[in-house]
């Protein structure tokens, strides 16, 4: 064996962190709550401390004998050996120090699992039957859960947290936009303060209702804010969506422009359009039938180069989970919850457009979309920390609303759950003609 085949390890300091627990009972709440047994890279070291944690949480006092009894009982003292158990004795490291020690474990603990995931890696790479977007986004969660191993959450007091809660909640007070994530340029932040970090939105509607022109605008209105979009577009290409956002932009006929028949001035507004398009940060990916772990990879790669503000996919039915499920069901709740684990991973806004099943149409009454309308829903209702439909009655024919006002160009955007906040219905304006989403009080 070389060098460079042995594994890091720092054996003294392992001896001196387990030695300062028969010492100071402070030093035994620090190790057993902070550290684990892989920490260790000899099997009689992780074996010590297993029994130092047992004791600590038994209430036992830590010290030569007990920690020899426990060992004795389990049958691991002859695998530990009483000999090197008393040398422990002799080797102690001060409390104070504890934390530099740890360290030091963390960081040689760190280079063998990037070791063993090296291996991994290489044998896997070899297999015809794992898919490389799969080993890629594997590989990625290894090395963030890696190099999280100094950062692993604690257990807080609420006077330790109290503080800094009350200290956001003033901030509020003096600055209503504080806590105002991405926006999206409606009315809806009135209720739901923007699209939030971490958080899984769901935005279903049947066709024709204009799923991709709402997402669309919303991109458009954050862009517009400096914020960095991520949309991957399942169903429609990349030159179509320019295409849309040049007459959102430029408030241009679509029809006339796909059909080339634009006026001198509506060419001159199409220019300006293309150049405001293009100083916007909007990160476009048409891939047909992506795979989960395809996205996940491409949006951590993303993330590696530049920031991520918003995350876009249109549309959930459309992407492809793990081929290991018998129903398209469980499939798609694979998929729902590794966008949600997506959204906390990235710490950022995921928003997926969803395909609502044909029930809509077949009910009588209003046609308004209710959460059991979501095809193939398994957890989507439950991974995703809100849930909007959008709803136009003139589509079907209903030319007034409740209230006797006309529908004509109106779009209800319903909340229907919103894990953080209150539901509700705003009304929008939808300009067909430039496929294009606006607050009422604009037109």
């Amino acid at each position: 064996m070389t060098n460079k085949d042995i594994p890091p390890k720092a054996l003294s300091v392992e001896e001196q962190v387990l030695a300062s627990c028969l010492y100071e009972q402070e030093s035994v709440a620090k190790v057993a709550t902070e550290l684990f047994e892989r920490i260790f890279y000899t099997i009689a070291n992780q074996k010590i401390f297993e029994a130092i944690k047992y004791l600590y949480h038994k209430g036992v006092r830590v010290d030569i004998q007990t920690l020899q009894s426990r060992l004795e009982d389990i049958g691991q003292l002859d695998l530990v050996g009483g000999f090197y158990l008393a040398e422990l004795t002799t080797k102690a490291v001060s409390v104070e120090n504890l934390d530099y020690y740890f360290e030091i474990l963390r960081e040689q603990y760190k280079k063998r699992e990037m070791q063993l995931l090296a291996f991994t890696i290489r044998e896997k790479a070899i297999s015809t039957s794992i898919d490389s977007y799969e080993l890629i986004d594997s590989t990625q969660n290894k090395v963030q859960e890696i190099s999280s191993i100094s950062h692993k959450k604690q257990l807080f007091g609420i006077d330790e947290r109290l503080p800094s809660i009350l200290e956001e909640v003033f901030k509020a007070v003096d600055n209503p936009e504080y806590g105002m994530g991405v926006p999206s340029g409606f009315d809806i932040d009135k209720i739901t303060n923007g699209w939030q970090s971490g958080e899984l939105v769901i935005i279903g509607a049947r066709p024709a209702m204009g799923k991709t022109a709402f997402v669309l605008s919303a991109a458009l209105n954050a862009a517009k804010q400096g914020k960095h979009i991520a949309l991957f577009s399942l169903e429609m290409s990349i030159a179509s969506l320019l295409k849309r956002l040049l007459a959102m932009e430029g408030r241009i006929d679509m029809q006339r422009m796909v059909k080339g028949s634009l006026s001198d001035i509506e060419m001159k507004d199409l220019v300006e359009a293309a150049e405001k398009l293009a100083d916007y940060n909007i990160k476009i990916d048409d891939t047909a039938g992506l795979s989960l772990h395809e996205l996940i990879s491409k949006c951590k790669s993303l993330e590696m180069t530049e920031s991520i503000d918003l995350i876009i996919i249109d549309y959930l039915q459309l992407m492809t989970g793990p081929n290991t499920y018998f129903s398209r069901e469980l499939e798609i709740a694979s998929i729902s919850r590794g966008l949600k684990a997506l959204a906390k991973d990235l710490n950022v806004p995921v928003i997926a457009l969803s395909q609502l099943s044909r029930q809509v149409e077949q009910r009588g009454g209003s046609k308004r979309p209710i959460m059991s309308d979501i095809r193939e829903s398994g957890s989507i209702e439950q991974d995703a920390d809100i849930i909007m439909f959008l709803y136009r009655p003139e589509y079907y024919g209903i030319r007034t609303n409740d209230e006797g006002l006309s529908t004509n160009g109106i779009a209800e955007v319903i909340i229907s759950k919103f894990r953080n906040g209150p539901t509700g219905t705003v009304n929008l304006n939808f300009i067909d003609k430039y496929a294009r989403f606006e607050n009422l009080a604009n037109n």
